[in-house]
C-alpha cells in the first residue's frame, strides 16, 4: 500500500508507505485521529515514534534511531508493565522482543487513543493498554505482579523516589515489580553533568535494591539504571 498525500501533520507519514502487511483501513483511522489531534495542543503529548516494518511513519521529540536503549533491557518470556507508555512505541518493542506479556500504561486519553489504534494495525497479541495514572491501576490491581517494570522518560529525579517510595510504606500503592529499568528526566540544570547522573543514580537507588547503571541514552545523556528490589521490600 501508498498512503500520499498527508496534509498538515509536519514530521508525520514521511514520504510514502508501503507494507502489504498493514490493513490500509485502520492505518487510514489511525492517520485521521492523528490528523485531528495534530491540530490541537495535544500534539505535543505524543513523545515517541510510530514504527511499522522498520518504516517512520511518525518521528516524535525522540528519534527512532540511537534515542532509546532498549538493547540492555531482556524481557524475553517475561511479563513487562511500560509506565508512561505514551503512544505505545516501547511496549510494542518489546512485545516484538518476545516478552510474554506487556502492559502500558498511560494517563492522557488522546495519547492512549493512539497506541490503541497503533495496536490495532500491528494486530500483536501479548501487549494491551490502560489509560489512567499508573498509581490507581495498581491501586485496584494490588496483587498482579509483573516481572519487570520499564519507568523511562516519565519522572524526574524526585518523582522516579517518589514512585520507589511505595516499597517503604510512603504510598498507599505499591507496583509488584522485582526488576525496574530507570531513567529519569534531566530537565533540570543539576542534573545535566553525566557524572553527576551516574553518583545520583548509585546513591538514591541504592536505598531501594541492588543498583546498577547500564548506559547513557542518546538522548539528553539521560541514565539508564537497572534496579533490582530488595526481598524485604518488596515482600513487605
Amino acid at each position: 500500500m501508498s498512503i500520499n498525500e498527508f496534509g498538515e501533520l509536519g514530521r508525520l507519514w514521511n514520504g510514502n508507505f508501503n507494507s502489504e502487511n498493514v490493513d490500509e483501513e485502520k492505518i487510514q483511522e489511525l492517520h485521521d485521529y492523528i490528523n485531528t489531534l495534530y491540530r490541537s495542543e495535544a500534539k505535543h503529548a505524543l513523545y515517541t515514534p510510530i514504527v511499522f516494518d522498520n518504516q517512520v511513519l511518525y518521528e516524535g521529540n525522540r528519534k527512532h534511531e540511537d534515542q532509546f536503549r532498549f538493547d540492555y533491557i531482556d524481557v524475553k518470556d517475561k511479563t513487562v508493565v511500560d509506565l508512561g507508555c505514551n503512544n505505545g512505541y516501547s511496549s510494542f518493542i518489546f512485545a516484538k522482543k518476545g516478552a510474554k506479556k506487556v502492559l502500558g500504561i498511560e494517563k492522557e486519553p488522546t495519547i492512549e487513543k493512539v497506541a490503541e489504534l497503533v495496536a490495532n494495525v500491528k494486530n500483536l497479541p501479548n501487549v494491551g493498554f490502560y489509560q489512567g495514572m499508573y498509581q490507581d491501576y495498581f491501586r485496584e490491581n494490588s496483587e498482579e505482579e509483573f516481572d519487570i517494570a520499564v519507568f523511562t522518560s516519565e519522572t524526574d529525579y524526585v518523582g522516579v523516589c517518589h514512585v520507589l517510595d511505595s516499597f517503604l510504606g510512603y504510598q498507599n500503592y505499591k507496583i509488584k515489580v522485582k526488576t525496574w529499568y530507570i531513567e529519569p528526566i534531566n530537565h533540570t540544570a543539576e542534573f545535566k553533568e553525566v557524572s553527576l547522573i551516574v553518583e545520583w543514580g548509585l546513591k538514591e537507588l541504592s536505598k531501594y535494591g541492588d543498583v546498577e547503571f547500564l548506559t547513557h541514552t542518546d538522548y539528553q545523556n539521560r541514565g539508564l539504571f537497572k534496579l533490582e528490589i530488595k526481598d524485604e521490600l518488596y515482600y513487605k
